[in-house]
């Protein structure tokens, strides 16, 4: 398929979008005569004003906060895709949204801060920052799980261990309350080294320095990040890939005071995204240069670290909610949360 065909058939996927939106905003009473001159029901009170129908109208403005910083100040996956190219962007204005800005963040417990304090609408981000932001009492509702397969990474001192096993009585690294620190916990309980390695907090950004210095046995990484750091000589001894159950997941989350305005926001979002998706698997290449560019990676790492059979089809499967469930449960068990909420509930319908 030429890049022409291509575009015109995502302009069309939208295009019908918006059609459905319009009909079902400006259906009524649908056996009313499409005459402007038809006569007022006989049935509605004297002196009284026929109810209009809801109309699909967004607020002017939409901020989305996602995790990291780059200089296209885009997130990846297929709404980084749509926004980029421009479609998802269009798609919204025509639904009055005039502003879209993005805000880059270091990690999930700045973008929770920000979607409390109301400086940010939408946040994607990891699950296990989602649900502890939620679990603690953030008014954000789910609208979904854009990637269920986060590759993460364990990796070790150079002349030092060589399995997760060696780190028994180790101090292993890990960035607390995010995906990494899930993958990490969970790696060492299956290892049986869990109760005997001393797991430590420390920032991503951070441990590649402290594993060189020999201050940490090993740390956790994702991304383009751990492969250059693997790249360097350092020995892996997980990955999550192995073993599914640890993976993270993407959390798609809006503020409920956003979504009051704007009720149809997460099947609007959904229904593009899942278009954007549609769009840039018929130009693979095209869409790994992007990621390239977004993340300053070579484009064979971003092809490793962000294939695009890892980007989720629809909003939710169910493995990827049961995947929020085991979670919740392991940040109970963690005590770094103690409301044991419905998931269910949470998510915006």
């Amino acid at each position: 398929m030429t890049r022409t065909n291509s575009k015109k058939s995502f302009l069309i996927t939208v295009f019908a979008l918006l059609l459905v939106l319009v009909l079902q905003a400006c259906g009524g009473n649908n056996s009313a005569p499409a005459s402007s001159s038809a006569p007022a029901s006989s049935s509605a009170p004297e002196g009284s004003e026929q109810a209009e129908s809801p109309q699909v109208k967004a607020p002017s403005a939409l901020r989305v906060g996602y995790i990291g910083n780059n200089k296209l100040n885009f997130p990846g996956g297929a709404e980084g895709w749509g926004f980029y190219k421009g479609q998802i962007t269009e798609a919204f204005k025509e639904l009055g949204v005039e502003e879209i800005t993005f805000v880059g963040f270091t990690g999930g417990p700045d973008l929770n801060e920000s979607l409390i304090a109301g400086r940010v609408d939408v946040g994607i981000y990891g699950d296990t920052p989602a649900i502890t932001s939620h679990a603690k009492g953030a008014p954000t509702k789910l609208i979904g799980q854009p990637s269920s397969s986060i590759i993460i990474y364990l990796i070790g001192k150079k002349d030092g261990p060589q399995t997760v096993a060696d780190l028994k009585d180790q101090q292993v690294a890990t960035q607390k309350g995010s995906v990494l620190h899930r993958f990490t916990a969970g790696i060492l309980k299956q290892e049986g080294v869990a109760e005997s390695a001393n797991l430590i907090q420390l920032n991503a950004s951070d441990v590649e320095a402290a594993l060189a210095r020999g201050d940490i046995a090993a740390g956790s990484l994702n991304g383009g990040t751990a492969l250059a750091v693997l790249d360097k000589g350092y020995p892996l001894l997980a990955k999550s890939s192995d073993s599914p159950s640890l993976s993270g997941s993407l959390a798609t989350v809006v503020t409920e005071s956003y979504l009051k305005k704007f009720p149809e926001l997460p099947r609007i979002w959904n229904e593009l995204r899942e278009a954007s998706l549609a769009d840039l698997k018929t130009k693979p290449e095209e869409y790994y240069q992007y990621l390239s560019d977004l993340t300053g990676q070579p484009l064979e790492i971003v092809k490793k670290t962000d294939p695009i059979e890892n980007i989720s089809e629809s909003a939710f499967t169910e493995l990827s909610l049961q995947q929020l469930e085991e979670v919740k449960q392991f940040l109970l068990d963690e005590q770094l949360i103690t409301d044991n909420f419905s998931v269910e509930d949470w998510i915006a319908r």
